[in-house]
């Protein structure tokens, strides 16, 4: 029995079945008694919507265990009905209440019984699952699956799976687990993501580029590169592998490109980077680099996360190339956009969000009417389904004039947005009241020729655009319109929301001038606000808050370690090798640790101490390591200073 109420939870019984009879009595795997506090919130939440108890309790642990941003991983996939699935490593249910609604039966696996409490807390109104508090190594199962989910859970396997290889173990494990025609997903950081590059530290042990050092500091966790997982997972018999590329990462996905659908063009909508525990170490900032690295076609090997589909046969991955969830918007606005093989482009809405669903397929047939081209769309249940429309993205062909600095045809095409925003909408006789309603919103007066509209469809945008050979619009993706406003306020958001997502472009045509170009500078400030409302509108004030805390980068710190890297290069005196470093040095060129070893044996103590004190600590090390740690240590330590930094 479990004592829920030491957690303050005095309702029901839950639902969940939850299974002990494989745990040994011990916690292996903890965020210490932090837990105990997030247990608590999901006792006191009816809702597992708990961004709001996060703001109040803010820390990296209860916005990383609650947050629903978690679920963008996957709320996208398309399980099929009726599946069974396994979830291993469940933590305090992030993803498993997703499961639950998805799947038929879902069975989840915890090495932690105070994480499993939390999960069973957490999804206490379904019958569907069962939690097993244990080491998957010790369970044994009495059924297989449609579906197994090692999302942060690989990574551990080199101390929860004793073996000489316990990656490659694991996962043969796994594979016995699934049905024939069976699917696992695995979700794990990129050993060799941008990030990384740019100082953050890594995830698992804290230190900046351990990973990178292949973990000379630190035997906390693994991760590899795409071609290692790769090699890796084809190594037990998974014959396919889809990759899937999770921006910012796998823990908080925004968006999620596929090997079949990458970025191109320089570009990335719809993403925020963050940095846990903190951004202090950073050198760079990515968000400058993804355009570089886009264009010499290397997004793949820098993405900062991986997701897998894997399976043995020839079943069909990858139905899904590209998904971008809206995860700072209240629930009624709350939808997935979704690019598939078969479909195409859809949406999803959940039943809080419908009427949105409703709003943008209706937007379309007005802006049809107005004779503008619009994608057709088409409404089942709760997906709104798209036309393909063929033609080249605007954004495209913005970013080419740019970075060409062809100012006239940036112009024109800024001229053709405006006319097709002057066309979308009959005139209005009235001004919105929230102009001049305060200072912060006074518009200035409207030139002759700038008009107000009944509608302004402010996702009239370049990224929502397809140019055809003939030179038309076609427009998609129109959610929002707002009623009686300048159509100059949809020509401010054209601009300021393409160098928002393009900050490169103001060093080719600076912002200012393109405003200056069309007497926008003295709306600025007033339209400016009126976005900012239209957002506070739409988006989840504590969502955005509580994500906001962890995506500040301080481009000062960058500045202040360079600076200190540059000082320290300049002013460290040269190195100067003892003998006895030396000849270790030329050892372990053509020799092994063994034979160093051997060689300091035959030294004094004298010697010792004053030209290698490391080495004896060193030494003790090596011989009580393991077989693994042995032949790691052997691979790693290529000269004396690499023992030093051990």
């Amino acid at each position: 029995m479990i004592d829920l109420g030491k957690y303050g939870y005095y309702g029901d019984d839950p639902k969940p079945v939850f299974n002990t009879s494989f745990y040994r009595g011990e916690d292996l795997y903890s965020d210490g008694d932090i837990e105990n506090e997030v247990i608590k919130i999901i006792a006191a939440n009816p809702t597992t919507d708990y961004e709001e108890a996060i703001s109040r309790n803010y820390s990296w642990p209860v916005f990383y265990h609650l947050t629903r941003i978690r679920q963008n991983l996957l709320n996208w996939y398309p399980f099929k009905e009726q599946s069974d699935i396994l979830e291993i490593g469940c933590g305090m249910g992030a993803i498993t209440e997703l499961l639950c609604k998805k799947c038929n039966s879902v069975t989840a696996v915890e090495l932690s019984k105070r994480r499993a409490t939390a999960t069973y807390l957490r999804c206490r109104e379904y019958d569907n699952l069962e939690i097993i508090v244990g080491n998957l190594n010790d369970i044994q199962f009495n059924k297989k699956y449609d579906y197994i989910t090692l999302i942060g859970v690989l990574e551990y396997q080199n101390n929860f799976t004793s073996s000489s290889n316990p990656f490659k173990d694991f996962l043969a494990k796994i594979k016995q687990l699934l049905k024939p025609e069976g699917k696992l997903i695995i979700a794990i950081e990129n050993k060799y993501g941008l990030k990384y590059w740019c100082g953050a530290p890594e995830d698992h042990s804290g230190i900046p580029y351990d990973g990178i050092n292949n973990y000379a500091y630190s035997d906390v966790a693994r991760t590899f590169s795409k071609k290692q997982l790769e090699r890796l997972i084809k190594s037990v018999g998974f014959n396919n592998a889809y990759f899937y590329y999770p921006l910012p990462d796998y823990k908080m996905p925004q968006v999620v490109y596929s090997e079949e659908y990458l970025p191109k063009n320089g570009s990335i909508d719809n993403w925020i980077p963050y940095y846990e525990p903190n951004g202090n170490s950073m050198v760079s900032d990515e968000e400058h680099i993804y355009g570089d690295l886009i264009d010499n076609d290397v997004f793949e090997f820098f993405a900062n996360s991986f997701m897998v589909e894997c399976c043995a046969g020839n079943e069909d991955i990858g139905e899904i190339q590209y998904a971008v969830s809206s995860p700072f918007r209240n629930k009624e606005y709350n939808m997935i956009t979704v690019y598939s093989k078969n479909d195409g482009f859809y949406k999803i809405a959940d039943s809080d969000s419908v009427n949105a669903l409703k709003s943008t397929d209706n937007n379309h047939k007005m802006l049809d009417k107005r004779g503008l081209l619009v994608s057709e769309t088409n409404i089942k249940g709760n997906v709104m389904y798209t036309k393909e429309i063929t033609g080249t993205p605007l954004t495209e062909i913005l970013l080419r004039e740019y970075a060409d600095k062809n100012e006239n045809e940036v112009y024109k095409i800024f001229d053709k947005i405006y006319e097709e925003i002057i066309r979308s909408s009959e005139e209005s006789d009235r001004l919105n009241p929230i102009f001049n309603s305060s200072d912060e919103m006074h518009l200035s007066v409207l030139e002759s020729n700038d008009k107000i509209l009944k509608k302004i469809y402010i996702d009239m945008i370049h990224k929502n655009c397809f140019v055809q050979e003939n030179g038309d619009y076609v427009w998609i993706d129109q959610e929002w319109c707002l009623d009686d406003i300048p159509a100059s306020f949809g020509l401010y958001y054209n601009i300021i929301e393409l160098y928002a997502s393009n900050m490169w472009i103001d060093t080719c045509i600076p912002m200012k001038q393109v405003l200056e170009h069309y007497a926008l500078t003295d709306k600025s400030n007033c339209y400016y606000n009126l976005k900012q409302a239209f957002l506070n509108t739409v988006q989840n004030r504590y969502s955005t808050f509580n994500y906001w805390q962890l995506s500040q980068l301080n481009k000062d710190n960058i500045t202040t370690n360079i600076k200190l890297l540059y000082n320290n290069m300049n002013n460290c005196p040269k190195q100067h090798l003892s003998e006895t470093e030396a000849r270790i040095n030329e050892i372990l060129k053509n020799g092994t640790i063994m034979d160093v070893i051997e060689y300091v044996g035959t030294l004094t103590d004298e010697i010792i101490l004053k030209d290698i004190p490391q080495m004896p600590q060193f030494i003790v090390r090596y011989l009580k390591a393991s077989d693994n740690e042995k032949a790691v240590m052997q691979q790693s330590i290529k000269r004396y200073d690499d023992i030093k930094n051990m």
